[in-house]
């Protein structure tokens, strides 16, 4: 999402945190178990830096989230949508920073 910045990649971020066995909580979870790769910046801090682009509900981000999901068949309005990726991402971030 960071890198490509294509509308698709909030989307599919966006969902794998709500919609994943455990929701939101697992996904936290998940992130904080992946190991670094020396290559890469760490997990945590990628994921972090894209939930905070998510957690804006006027942003770009939780926009691409809300319009995918409308395309993919969701009959929600956008700023419903918008405010589910906004609190989605929020509560990823507590977790994340609570840990």
């Amino acid at each position: 999402m960071l890198a490509r910045r294509k509308p698709k990649d909030s989307y599919d971020l966006m969902f794998v945190a709500l919609y994943n066995p455990g929701g939101v909580p697992a996904a936290a979870r998940a992130v904080l178990n992946t190991p670094s790769a020396e290559y890469r910046p760490e997990p945590r801090i990628a994921v972090e830096a894209a939930m905070s682009l998510l957690s804006q509900p006027d942003g770009l981000a939780a926009g691409h989230f809300a319009r995918q999901m409308q395309q993919a068949g969701d009959d929600e309005g956008e700023d419903a949508l918008r405010q589910d990726a906004s609190i989605g991402a929020r509560k990823f971030l507590e977790l994340l920073r609570a840990d």
